[in-house]
């Protein structure tokens, strides 16, 4: 879900002249509609849950949380060492 209604509604608001909008729209959201058509195209033809999930891809999956748990870490433990300025 994106947030392109929202836009859709105040740019009359904030002045943004239809000719730039269409150019914005067009090129702002071409890659988003190729992308998600590739991506209906590519569901049409799973059969497996296996066609999806693979070990290589549940690896890349647990590298990438274990790197996001990691910098939460430590940006906890850098926020903690970090004296606090009181006015």
């Amino acid at each position: 879900f994106s947030p392109h209604w929202l836009l859709n509604i105040c740019s009359p608001f904030i002045d943004i002249r239809l000719g730039e909008f269409a150019l914005s729209v067009l090129i702002g959201l071409a890659p988003y509609n190729i992308l998600c058509v590739h991506a209906g195209g590519t569901l049409a033809q799973l059969t497996t849950m296996s066609d999806v999930i693979d070990v290589t891809v549940l690896l890349q999956l647990i590298a990438i949380a274990g790197i996001m748990a990691g910098m939460g870490v430590w940006s906890k433990k850098r926020n903690r060492a970090q004296p606090t300025i009181v006015h």
